[in-house]
């Protein structure tokens, strides 16, 4: 994932948390490996979790799910990031 990529990325979860304005609750699940950039994960989660919490919201909980094994990508693991409305 090139930077072009992962800010497109966080700007598509951004757009989803605005989206949601009138709920309690929101979350987004992220890549948290790519076998071509396992970089990306430390950078897109708090961009992610940055922009999100700067809209209102407060990060409850992060769970990791995934397989070293898929049938449509080899080592797919995400997080869902579960956030709560702060105000």
């Amino acid at each position: 994932m090139d930077e072009q990529q992962l800010a497109d990325w966080v700007g598509t979860v951004s757009a989803d948390a605005r989206a949601a304005q009138g709920r309690r609750i929101f979350s987004a699940s992220v890549p948290i490996s790519d076998p071509g950039a396992a970089w990306v994960s430390e950078p897109l989660l708090s961009q992610v979790i940055e922009e999100v919490e700067n809209q209102g919201w407060r990060l409850e909980s992060v769970s990791p799910y995934g397989s070293p094994d898929t049938a449509y990508m080899m080592g797919a693991f995400r997080a869902l990031l579960v956030f709560r409305r702060a105000r």
